[in-house]
């Protein structure tokens, strides 16, 4: 509890620090009169406040350290020139330093925590790839695109319950069971693989759980800790049952599958 209250401090921060640094961009564009470098300070300045307005904050970073680098380091430059024109420059240098570390604190959780993000994507997204690869090999439905559609094998259709590569999907307001049951009919979708409370209504009751994979170290990099594999409708579950159990003794230590049903909820 208390990590998920740092981290979300840290969400927070940055936010803030990117908001004070398009006031520090708009104040240097006050003080600026050549005009080169004011077109320079005004797409920083843009930039800024695009990326406050709406922007994504953490996420582990990833869609918003584009910004922070390129504003901070725009403010940076121009403040050095500002720094030129004061007493005792030395010492503004030495603050500026500090203040450009004090930007960089709230990036140095990432910095330690890369090696666990990289390890929940191997725990959870390329083992779901794997299953879809090795053993089940045909159109498959997910809410969580990633390396399941990365080298799958030729004509296997990977269908994006959330949106972001199926349009359908995208502009679909109220995503409950009944048009879950309805667009992987449409796809003649045998297999999915979900976070099951992404949904209104959670799964259908006509998909069958044929297991749920948990992460069982920290969670860091993926939205859950637990996913679920469904047969659907269209699907064979007999036959999925048993590529389930050649898959399921494949798996790393750090993962735990539990066939046979949906234990999301549960403490893994």
């Amino acid at each position: 509890m208390l990590h998920n209250m740092y981290r979300g401090s840290v969400q927070e921060l940055a936010w803030w620090i990117q908001l004070a640094v398009a006031g520090l961009l708009a104040w240097l564009l006050v003080r600026e009169h050549e005009r080169v470098r004011r077109f320079v300070l005004v797409g920083a300045f843009l930039a800024a406040i695009l990326q406050v307005v709406v922007g994504r904050s953490y996420w582990f970073h990833r869609y918003e350290v584009y910004a922070m680098i390129f504003t901070v380091l725009v403010a940076a430059t121009a403040l050095v020139e500002q720094i030129k024109q004061l007493d005792k420059p030395r010492l503004w240098r030495g603050l500026l330093a500090a203040g450009l570390l004090g930007v960089g604190a709230p990036y140095a959780m990432a910095l330690w925590e890369t090696p666990a993000a990289a390890g929940n994507v191997f725990e959870q997204q390329y083992q779901m790839h794997r299953f879809v690869a090795d053993y089940y090999r045909r159109t498959v439905a997910v809410n969580d695109l990633g390396l399941v559609s990365y080298r799958r094998p030729a004509g296997v259709y990977v269908l994006d319950l959330f949106g972001l590569a199926s349009p359908e999907a995208a502009h679909e307001k109220h995503k409950n069971a009944g048009w879950m049951d309805e667009i992987t009919n449409r796809h003649r979708t045998g297999l999915a693989i979900i976070y099951p409370d992404w949904y209104e209504e959670g799964a259908p009751d006509d998909w069958k759980p044929l297991g749920t994979m948990c992460i069982t170290g920290d969670l860091v990099s993926v939205s859950r800790r637990c996913v679920v594999f469904y047969s659907t409708a269209e699907g064979n579950t007999e036959e999925l049952q048993r590529q389930m159990g050649e898959f399921t003794r494949t798996l790393p230590n750090s993962v735990k599958m539990t066939l046979g049903r949906d234990a999301s909820g549960e403490k893994p």
